[in-house]
């Protein structure tokens, strides 16, 4: 699997109308549990992004918090708080809207410890090591199957801080606020 010569991948920026397509098995069921095989993929694909990534330092931080506030979706309105409460840790802050994917993988694959307000960034936790550990800041409304994804493969070592939410209901996308002494409390615990 992944053995793909790069000269042969098409990048589609457009939607592509077909006669035939051929899809593999999911590999995830996202309310069940992940296919065996997922965590050698996800393995592959990382092996695949160091080798391609464009970032000139092979030094990557440890620590990393995930930002959003570039990002105009379910915005967390304290978040300058809660960045530089993890800057003063050692964290480095990283904007991933801000690099390629390729980047992004080589990043994820390399920290030991990582937090941000949930979302697909934070599902790239998914390229971490295996002794990573990650903390999400959630709104209250705002756990996605994929989560549980997140859950089967760190166990223990995946921690959710849930904030608050005016008008909240299931796919609320309204900002939302988190209490820093609810986060310094799951920092003490989970990361200390």
């Amino acid at each position: 699997a992944l053995e793909i010569d790069i000269n042969r991948l098409k990048y589609l920026n457009k939607p592509l109308f077909t006669h035939d397509f051929y899809s593999a098995d999911a590999s995830i069921d996202r309310k069940e549990s992940v296919h065996p095989e997922f965590w050698e993929l996800i393995s592959k694909i990382k092996k695949f992004a160091l080798k391609f990534s464009s970032l000139k330092s092979r030094e990557f931080p440890k620590k990393i918090y995930i930002s959003r506030k570039n990002l105009n979706t379910h915005t967390l309105l304290n978040e300058d708080v809660v960045e530089d409460y993890f800057i003063r840790l050692g964290f480095v802050s990283i904007a991933p809207e801000k690099l390629d994917i390729w980047d992004q993988i080589a990043l994820y694959s390399q920290v030991e410890q990582m937090v941000g307000p949930g979302g697909t960034c934070m599902h790239m936790a998914l390229f971490a090591p295996d002794d990573t550990k990650v903390l999400i800041l959630s709104p209250p409304n705002w756990f996605f199957n994929a989560d549980t994804i997140l859950a089967q493969g760190f166990k223990d070592r995946l921690c959710h801080v849930v904030g608050y939410q005016d008008g909240f209901n299931i796919r609320n996308q309204e900002p939302w606020t988190i209490k820093l002494e609810d986060v310094e409390k799951a920092v003490s615990q989970h990361f200390i």
